[in-house]
Order: C-alpha cells, then structure tokens, then sequence
C-alpha cells in the first residue's frame, strides 16, 4: 500500500491558512505549496504519520483514471 497523495495550496492560501495546513500535515497529509503553478515547498507528516491510501486510490494512474 502507498501513502497518501498530497493535497496542492498555492503560497498566498498557504499563508492565509498555516494553522490549518499544519494541522492537515500533522494528522498524516502532505500539503505541497506552489507559486505561479511551480512547486515550492512542501508540508510533511512527522515521521510515522504518513496516511496509507485506500487499495482502489493505489490503482488510480496518474491521470486519476482506475487501471484494470
């Protein structure tokens, strides 16, 4: 099984929002943050809290369609 995916904020959200984004990467999520649509930093679990995904999310390509 794999780990959670990452949800995306971009910085001016990030910024408006750290609490909660702290809390969500505390509970096992990774929050990636971006700006002008480029990754710039990320928000990760503490070691131990990554959340694993569910077996029909593992089957999901990248595009989010399910492969059979």
């Amino acid at each position: 099984m794999g780990l959670a995916r990452s949800s995306r904020a971009r910085l001016t959200e990030a910024r408006a929002k750290l609490s909660e984004l702290v809390r969500r990467a505390n509970a096992g999520e990774e929050i990636v943050i971006t700006r002008r649509g480029r990754v710039v930093a990320r928000l990760l679990p503490p070691p131990g809290k990554e959340r694993p995904i569910g077996a029909t999310a593992a089957l999901k390509g990248p595009s989010g369609l399910t492969i059979n």
